[in-house]
C-alpha cells in the first residue's frame, strides 16, 4: 500500500522547502506527497506530485481547470459542493479526490455518489478532526 499526504504546502518564506518536506516525509514512512504548484520530482525515496486544488468553483470551471492541468501525474482535488455538483465531479475524468465532504450540506454526499466515486476510482477525503475535537 502506498502512503501519501495529499495536502502539503511548504512555507514560502521559511525553511520548509519541498525537498526538506519530502525528506521529513520519508523519515515518517510516507511514499509520496502531493504539493500544489510544484513540479513533479523525487527526493530520497519520496515521489512529489504536482497538485491542483479546485475550490468554490462550478462544474464549468472544474472542467476548464482540469483540462489545463496538462502535466502528467497531476493530482486534481475538488472541494465538495451540493449533491448534483459532487456527482458531476466524481463522474468527471481527471478528478482524483473529492475533498471537504464533512463540510458539505447534509445530503450532498450519499450512497449514489459514493458508488460513483468508487466506480471511477475517485478518493473521498473526510476530515475527522472536527469529530475528534468535538468528542475529545
Amino acid at each position: 500500500m502506498k502512503i501519501t499526504d495529499a495536502a502539503v504546502c511548504p512555507y514560502p518564506n521559511g525553511d520548509s522547502s519541498v525537498r526538506r518536506l519530502a525528506l521529513e516525509a520519508e523519515a515518517l514512512g510516507f511514499d509520496s506527497l502531493v504539493i500544489p504548484d510544484t513540479p513533479s520530482a523525487t527526493y530520497g525515496g519520496v515521489e512529489v506530485r504536482r497538485g491542483l486544488f479546485i475550490q468554490n468553483a462550478g462544474m464549468k470551471d472544474v472542467t476548464l481547470q482540469v483540462k489545463r492541468a496538462n502535466e502528467p501525474g497531476t493530482v486534481v482535488s475538488v472541494r465538495a459542493g451540493d449533491a448534483g455538483f459532487n456527482r458531476g465531479v466524481v463522474g468527471f475524468r481527471g478528478v482524483h479526490i473529492l475533498r471537504g465532504v464533512h463540510a458539505a450540506e447534509k445530503n450532498a454526499f450519499d450512497h449514489v455518489t459514493a458508488k460513483m466515486a468508487a466506480d471511477n476510482r475517485v478518493a473521498v477525503d473526510i476530515d475527522l478532526s472536527c469529530l475528534i475535537s468535538a468528542r475529545g
